[in-house]
């Protein structure tokens, strides 16, 4: 039985020059060496393919991975690159921002010097001596949850003894 169309003559339709169809296998191209052809009247020489550079199996979640690292650190380029231009330019928004800004690093840094301070008022009222470099120390933080914790430590008697005095 043939799958083939019927042609005007009740035959079968065929491509002109050519007989019955190949079999699915003869499509298959062997490996070649190389060989010689003519093509627009000149003669070339024809080299086989390379071998495939493909044949490495990469999970397709790690090139995922890769290809969203990319795209992040493409967007915060230019993100910073945007943000660059707005402060060259002066934008008002980013002014505001930086003044909001510069305004809330005073008010951290005269929490910090008031809590510096009482530090050294609570050690210097328990009678407890500070060196001058402890002075500076205290005076010069700015982390105002490491000077909280000093502060309680400053309050807090050191020894039982002491707590019984």
């Amino acid at each position: 039985m043939s799958l083939k169309a019927p042609g005007a003559s009740g035959g079968f339709l065929r491509l002109p020059g050519r007989g019955s169809s190949p079999a699915v296998d003869d499509h298959l191209v062997a490996p070649e060496v190389t060989r010689d052809e003519i093509i627009a009247g000149r003669r070339v020489v024809a080299f086989p393919a390379e071998a495939p550079h493909g044949d490495k199996r990469v999970e397709i979640e790690s090139l995922l991975r890769l290809h969203v690292v990319n795209a992040l650190l493409d967007s915060a380029l230019v993100l910073r690159a945007v943000i660059q231009a707005l402060i060259i330019q002066g934008d008002p928004a980013i002014q505001e921002l930086r003044e909001a800004a510069k305004a809330e690093g005073i008010a951290r840094g005269m929490v910090a010097r008031g809590i510096a301070e009482s530090i050294l008022e609570v050690l210097e009222m328990r009678g407890i001596t500070v060196s001058p470099g402890q002075r500076e120390e205290i005076l010069g933080c700015s982390d105002v949850d490491r000077l909280k914790r000093w502060l309680r430590e400053a309050i807090l008697p050191t020894t039982e003894a002491a707590a019984r005095d």
